[in-house]
């Protein structure tokens, strides 16, 4: 009798079943976004306003980078502990 060892290893089917799981998920979510623009009135309208603020918002900004102006936002604060000029070698 001879001695066949176990094989670990994942089917192909496994692979194949997966990469279709994620297909069908992105194609769950574009289609849904798809059927909310059709169906939703209110949705339509909250997607204006928001496209509409973030375009402004990016014109803004292009604006003020072409006068030259520096746009930097978020930046967290240093603790007052912490000095800026130390400089360790």
């Amino acid at each position: 009798m001879t001695f066949i060892p176990f094989r670990y290893h994942v089917p192909v089917a496994l692979y194949i079943l997966a990469d279709a799981n994620y297909l069908a998920l992105a194609l769950n979510s574009s289609i849904n976004f798809v059927i909310y623009c059709f169906m939703g009135r209110h949705f339509r309208q909250q997607l204006k306003i928001a496209m509409s603020q973030l375009w402004n918002l990016m014109r803004m900004r292009c604006n003020r980078s072409r006068q030259g102006e520096v746009v930097i936002q978020d930046i967290p604060e240093l603790p007052d502990d912490v000095d800026v000029n130390d400089q360790e070698t």
